[in-house]
């Protein structure tokens, strides 16, 4: 009898729960025997092979990740833009599922996929024998496969623009494909786990758990529903026995079903329903409470043996829409949903640094990512996160909200899908094949309180064909959640809910409005929602140089224009609106993906380290800026920024805000003046919508003032009161207070509120409402005057860090001035107008600077009134010196004016410059071509801009342009792409690190220039320096062994095509190893391995191995251990990221390796490069 594994599954319904006992006592007191069946499952995650759009060139890619997510992954450049791809991979199907059947599950392909095993076409239930787009796949692949032995697995995946012809109807997609059409957003390719799995003949195939609460508290009224399905694979009927039972996540057994007997067909399902069972006295789940069940379900056949059982996890919980109301219920109390949109669609990373990314890397959105994001928006009391587009394929990030207790709602891939989809019946059909096999992946999950079915479906064919058949789809599968349109804009019969987005004007109409609390309406007879109301994602505001109007929207971004708000202003001015809609009673509101400006970019870029490569979700190689990281440990988790608390405080579920301070505190306005005697009246709002914990509110203010001068505090008057504040509900209560007599000079008048319920501190917030007798004079403040970088190394070198100023005293603007940068700091503005608050942005330049070595400035801000603020900057300069390849070079440029040639641009002097002629607009085509006589190797490269006067600096810089490479002088690789790009000031130089390179040619394209002082277009540069930073280039190399001709030295001369072999092996079991002398102590993080190249053909690369460092050359420490790798493509190199080390040695130890064309094994490399990032 073969024994069940306990083996943790991933299926498409539920997750399963596997016994390893030969026996086990079920309720009801029957023993029950472990049957010969096992519900195993294989990660088939890892390296696979990738063709480009079906060609012949091999390259690794990641399973799972998107290819057009390159800088997450350093994927090619050009990736970004490829819109097919086909991978492959060979599979063993272990012994142990012989007799069971076999699955291959996909969580996630983007856009569409043709699934081959073993040469054979996979055949799907329905949707044209096509996987469609971010949806997950349970295959049964049985009759396509050979146990035991191992098969070929090919899958092709089309983005939208390369479908097949079956694909389209007149041109357009007949089948979902979400916004992988769009540039620089896309998704493509395998985007979630891919496993093997197995389930026995006779199985448990899908469980739905329908909890009813009757609309309301009592659970002595509540029913349960299951409905399961149990399919019969044997080619005889089989009856067996149907047993349930549920017990409390990590408790005891709470309740047991009747067993049912249950007769299937041969090669059928048969349907059970247990319908309306009394649960008298559940518990249930709250997002403050989220009390979770796991059900039990399992089959027994006449002789007692159990044949499978399958573990359900479920809550006990209804949101519902409350008929002819205008708000929902959780659990049969009122329940307003706070929230915001998790949104990883930009495929293709930022466009400049000083900026957020409108969308983050897909690469951002690897598991453990998610999480950390859900676990910041709990604490910044945010209650719902709708996942945007099936931003989120892993089942594991909703049990995770599940167990936090963090409400989602989940969204089809139609948006605006007029864009290109035809609406003809294959499309439709296919659209209401994809929510169906949705709902039934997503069903049984608490946390899921709604479904949005499109999102900006504005066409009228979406309101009368697409909505209304999504919406049938979905009802003939789950009737318990409400389901809507984000972003509809029209009040559809058939929504649950009336969705707006940007009220008031797209992206950020409402910013200027002075009647905070007449911008939005609750509505009626219908729950109002608000799914979107602010985005930058079309320009930035800014304010005019009186500080009174935030007015014209600008690309750049914070910190890119003096004129621009700060970030702090952008998401204090978020929380502010929030509370208009608080007031108004919105059901739903939720900025988009605003609260990721509540935090400061951690500027540094981030590797994580995966030990298992096999392992659920994304693993992206790098993450360039994240504002959350969970990877790291030398960096910190979150930097929170100082607009986090008031956006916090504006979603916080019990609050008492002051409603004629809201009102006031947009950007811009003046404060109210007060004198002696002035009798001063507020109102506070209080809000209570945290459920299930009482509506008793407890408030406590208080008055007092603040002298701008010394920071000193008086309080002059207090009091308290309670509020029966119903659940989802606003009381307002007025509070008044006289400002003492006998208060001398200007003085900041501030308003404390606290709120409690139960004696627990909920909420607390302190304002300055006004002034006293007179407006202050402005006053600088530095809010991070110690700035660390810690170590600025060649992959974080052009990162742009701020100084973030702020107005502590009174007036709209303070004029400034900076000292005492310079030198390797460099101060994008060295002046400025502040107008409330101000980031300053620097820049560091490590030319010259000794490496190892520590180094601070300190920049002294002075206003014009007089006050001055300091930031400290310190870092270690970890950044490689090189000689620079492109000295003394011949250049060919586009144009030049006379006496401003080509060639100054590598002279060597930073004081002689290159122009082009002049231009008439910013949008340019001019370049600069350095050939270096042969293919060089290069890394970095670096821009110096005319520094020829001082008036004059860093005028005419590119601000959009390509680095390119060529080997022949006429096609050109793009190897970094640069938009936005912000000048370095005088004396700087802007260090670009463009990867490990090699070529005979390097261009500089520029397409849009800045102006001179007279307004006057030109390219302009002083130098264009390149350097190879290989610590390991040239250096001494011991191996093991080594062939005659075939010598170690070959790993560092350069020079990919020749290769070290070690001696010949019989078996590919080998003890082979390469170090490197450094010659000392030396700092690095990533290692490149160069395969063997022989005509295309890359035999003999290790399989398994580890990077080893030591500091004597005799004791090892493993840096990095790699299993079963596949050899990367011919002309292809391999990075491996191993942390930041320091060692005198290093050593690629391999103990596996693969063999040549007639199968002798050898360990073979053509190159091993070093580098410090």
């Amino acid at each position: 009898m073969k024994k069940a594994r306990q083996i943790l599954v991933r299926m498409v319904c539920a997750t399963l729960i596997l016994f390893a006992l030969n026996s086990l006592l079920l309720p009801g007191g029957n023993i029950v025997h472990a049957g010969p069946y096992a519900r195993d499952q294989v990660s088939l995650n890892g390296i696979w092979n990738f063709y480009p759009n079906n060609g012949t060139t091999r390259y690794q890619i990641n399973v799972p990740s998107y290819w057009d997510d390159t800088n997450s992954n350093n994927y090619p450049a050009d990736w970004q833009n490829l819109t097919y791809g086909v991978y492959k991979t060979n599979f063993s199907v272990p012994s142990s599922m012989s007799g069971e059947e076999i699955y291959m599950d996909f969580a996630g392909v983007s856009s569409l996929g043709a699934l081959y095993i073993n040469g054979n076409r996979v055949q799907l239930p329905a949707s044209g024998n096509y996987l469609m787009t971010l949806l997950p796949y349970d295959l049964d692949i049985t009759n396509w496969v050979t146990v035991g032995s191992s098969n070929t697995l090919e899958l092709h995946v089309y983005g939208s623009a390369s479908f097949p012809a079956d694909a389209l109807n007149a041109g357009k997609p007949t089948y979902p494909y979400g916004t992988e059409n769009l540039t620089g957003i896309g998704r493509r390719g395998i985007g979630g786990n891919v496993s093997l799995s197995s389930k026995p003949k006779i199985a448990v195939t899908d469980v739905q758990v329908i909890t009813d609460l009757k609309g309301d508290t009592d659970p002595s009224n509540d029913v349960i529903t299951l409905k399961e399905t149990i399919t019969n694979n044997n080619s005889t009927s089989q009856t067996v026995t149907l047993k349930n039972a549920a017990s409390l996540d990590g408790g005891s057994l709470e309740k047991s079903w009747t067993d049912q007997s249950v007769t299937i067909p041969a090669n059928s399902s048969v349907a059970v329903s247990l319908s309306n069972i009394a649960w008298t006295n559940a518990k249930y789940w709250w997002p403050s409470d989220p009390k979770l069940y796991n059900l039990s379900t399992s089959l027994v056949d006449a002789s007692s043996v159990m044949v499978d059982s399958l573990s359900t996890s479920f809550g006990f919980r209804q949101f519902t829409r409350v008929s002819g109301a205008n708000y929902y219920t959780l659990n049969g109390l009122r329940a307003n949903l706070r929230g915001d949109t998790l949104d990883f669609l930009n495929a293709g990373g930022t466009s400049n640094d000083l900026n957020y990314t409108y969308n983050l890397p897909a690469g951002a959105s690897a598991d453990q990512m998610i999480k950390a994001y859900i676990d910041q928006a709990k604490a910044l009391n945010l209650n719902v996160l709708r996942f945007h587009v099936r931003g989120v394929l892993t089942d594991e990030i909703y049990t995770y909200a599940d167990h936090v207790g963090m409400m989602l709602i989940d969204e089809s891939p139609y948006w605006q899908p007029e864009r290109l989809l035809d609406y003809g019946t294959a499309s439709i059909n296919h659209a209401k094949e994809w929510v169906t096999q949705w709902v039934k992946a997503v069903k049984n999950h608490p946390s899921l309180i709604m479904y949005s079915s499109t999102n900006e479906a504005w066409n009228a064919l979406d309101a009368s064909t697409l909505m209304p058949n999504l919406r049938t789809a979905i009802l003939a599968y789950d009737t318990t959640r409400p389901i809507y349109n984000d972003g509809q804009q029209s009040n559809l019969s058939i929504d649950d809910e009336y969705n707006f987005h940007y009220t008031g004007g797209y992206p950020l109409g409402v910013f200027n409005t002075t009647n905070l609390y007449g911008i939005y309406s609750g509505g009626t007879t219908k729950p109002v929602g608000e799914g979107e109301s602010l985005t930058p994602s079309h320009g930035y505001p800014t304010i005019s140089s009186d500080g009174t109007t935030v007015s014209v929207l600008t690309t750049a971004p914070f910190g890119g224009s003096p004129n621009v708000i700060s970030q702090a202003q952008y998401v204090k001015e978020v929380g502010r609106i929030t509370r208009g809609a608080r007031y108004a009673g919105v059901a739903d509101y939720r900025p988009f993906f605003n609260y990721e400006y509540a935090f400061d970019p951690i500027e540094a870029t981030i590797h994580p380290v995966w030990s298992d490569m096999s392992a659920s979700g994304l693993k992206p190689v790098s993450l360039y800026r994240p504002l959350i990281n969970p990877f790291d440990t030398n960096y910190p988790t979150v930097i929170q920024g100082d607009g986090y608390s008031y956006y916090q405080n504006s979603f916080a579920p019990v609050a008492a805000f002051d409603k004629e301070f809201d009102q006031l505190n947009r950007i811009g306005a003046s404060p109210t003046v007060y004198t002696g005697g002035n009798a001063v009246n507020q109102t506070v709002l209080i809000y209570n919508d945290e459920l299930n914990t009482g509506t008793s509110v407890q408030i406590n203010w208080e008055a007092g003032y603040t002298d701008p001068a010394t920071s000193a505090y008086t309080s002059f008057a207090s009091n308290s009161f309670t509020s029966a504040v119903a659940y989802g509900s606003t009381v307002s209560q007025p509070i008044s207070f006289t400002i003492p007599s006998g208060i001398t000079g200007s003085k900041q008048l501030q308003l404390k509120l606290t709120a409690s319920k139960g004696g627990v501190q909920k909420f607390t917030e302190t304002n300055t409402v006004g002034v006293i007798n007179a407006v202050s004079a402005p006053k600088i403040k530095v809010t991070n005057p110690t700035i660390s970088l810690g170590n600025v190394t060649n992959e974080n070198v052009n990162l742009h860090h701020k100084i973030k100023l702020v107005n502590a005293g009174g007036g709209l603007t303070e004029n400034w001035t900076a000292t005492g940068q310079g030198g390797w700091l460099n101060l994008l503005s060295p002046s400025g107008n502040l107008r409330g608050e101000q980031e300053v942005y620097f820049t560091i330049d490590p030319a010259g600077l000794t490496a190892n070595t520590p180094y601070t400035k300190t920049i002294t801000f002075t206003g014009n009134s007089g006050s001055t603020a300091t930031a400290t900057i310190s870092f270690t300069n970890n950044v490689s010196q090189s000689s620079d390849l492109a000295l003394g070079k011949t250049v060919t440029t586009s144009s030049a004016l006379t006496s401003w040639p080509g060639s100054n641009l590598t002279d060597g002097l930073s004081t002689t410059s290159w122009s082009s002629q002049l231009q008439t607009t910013s949008a340019v085509t001019e370049w600069a071509v350095i050939p270096f006589g042969a293919a060089t190797k290069f890394d970095t490269v670096v821009l110096t801009p005319r520094n020829d006067i001082a008036t004059n600096f860093a005028c005419c810089f590119p601000i959009d342009f390509q680095v390119q490479g060529s080997n022949d002088g006429s096609s050109w690789t793009t190897i970094s792409n640069q938009v936005g790009f912000q000048a370095p000031g005088a004396g700087q130089r802007a260090s670009i690190w463009v990867g490990n390179q090699t070529y005979a040619y390097l261009r500089m394209y520029v397409t849009k220039t800045s102006a001179d002082n007279f307004g006057s277009y030109y390219v302009q540069l002083g130098e264009i320096s390149v350097y190879q930073n290989d610590l390991a280039l040239g250096k001494t190399v011991t191996t093991s062994s080594a062939l005659t001709g075939w010598p170690g030295s070959t790993l560092t001369d350069g020079d990919p095509l020749t290769t070290w072999s070690s001696m010949k092996y019989t078996t590919s079991a080998v003890s082979e190893s390469a170090s490197i002398n450094f010659g000392g102590a030396t700092a690095f993080n990533t290692v490149v391995l160069y395969p063997r190249n022989s005509s295309g053909d890359t035999w003999c690369f290790p399989v398994d191995f580890q990077i080893q460092g030591s500091n004597n050359g005799t004791t090892w420490t493993t840096l990095k251990n790699i299993t079963g790798f596949t050899a990367p493509g011919a002309t292809q190199r391999m990075n491996f990221w191993v942390g930041n080390q320091s060692y005198s040695y290093l050593r690629v130890l391999t103990t596996k390796a693969s063999a040549d064309s007639f199968g002798s094994y050898y360990v073979q490399m053509g190159g091993l490069s070093v580098y410090r990032n």
